[in-house]
């Protein structure tokens, strides 16, 4: 450290570690060789860094977020057509990176307090057999049709709301955000995820203005095929 400006650890008397910058020189007299050190406690510095280093993390991350909002929402906008908004749509929810849920789930409509399923990926024929039409309350995607609140399980094997279960059925994680326009519920979202991942309440809100995107663009789509049938 001689001649320099260095950062290390030193110890309190009570053992514990604290942050230090250290310079250090040597210098000669006719008496011998000389060493002057200047030892300054930076943990107040060591933590305001600390604290600016999360926010840019925090901002960093709010910025993805938007940008996967952009781009989610440039594909809702990008036809009145339902069918193809849905499909479209599902797409575009599954490959970004920002939400962290796998190539897998789908989305219902609702009519009459019953869901059907009108889009999906990555399902097999048992399935799809089981989940051609659920009732109001039934497994989580119908819970989420009740309550109108975003429903996370961690793990189906674990969890008792999730009711509907087929042959070849693997543990999975689920986010199931229902699709709102007008404070009505339209439809319902739901995706996979790996077992065991954590939803925060910065990801729910996330989930949930996704949600309410695509449930006006259902209203809206619907209502266009209601005009073209007049």
């Amino acid at each position: 450290a001689i001649g320099k400006t260095v950062e290390t650890y030193l110890l309190r008397k009570d053992g514990s570690k604290f942050p230090v910058e250290l310079s250090a020189s040597r210098w000669q007299a006719q008496n011998g060789t000389f060493f002057t050190a200047i030892i300054h406690d930076i943990s107040v510095r060591k933590q305001i860094e600390k604290q600016i280093a999360s926010q840019s993390k925090a901002l960093e991350q709010r910025a993805l977020q938007l940008s996967a909002l952009f781009e989610i929402g440039s594909t809702i906008s990008g036809t009145i057509e339902l069918q193809r908004l849905l499909d479209h749509a599902l797409a575009s929810i599954m490959s970004s990176e920002v939400l962290q849920v796998q190539h897998k789930g789908g989305i219902l409509l609702e009519d009459e307090n019953r869901l059907t399923l009108v889009s999906h990926i990555g399902h097999s024929e048992a399935f799809l057999a089981l989940h051609q039409n659920i009732g109001m309350g039934e497994c989580l995607c119908g819970l989420a049709l009740k309550t109108g609140e975003i429903l996370v399980s961690d793990d189906s094997d674990c969890d008792d709301r999730h009711t509907i279960r087929y042959p070849g059925m693997k543990p999975h994680g689920h986010v199931i955000v229902p699709l709102k326009a007008m404070d009505k519920v339209v439809g319902v979202l739901y995706l996979y995820t790996i077992p065991g991942t954590r939803v925060d309440d910065e990801k729910k809100k996330l989930f949930a203005t996704i949600g309410g995107q695509l449930g006006v663009a259902i209203e809206n789509a619907r209502l266009f095929e209601k005009t073209k049938e007049l």
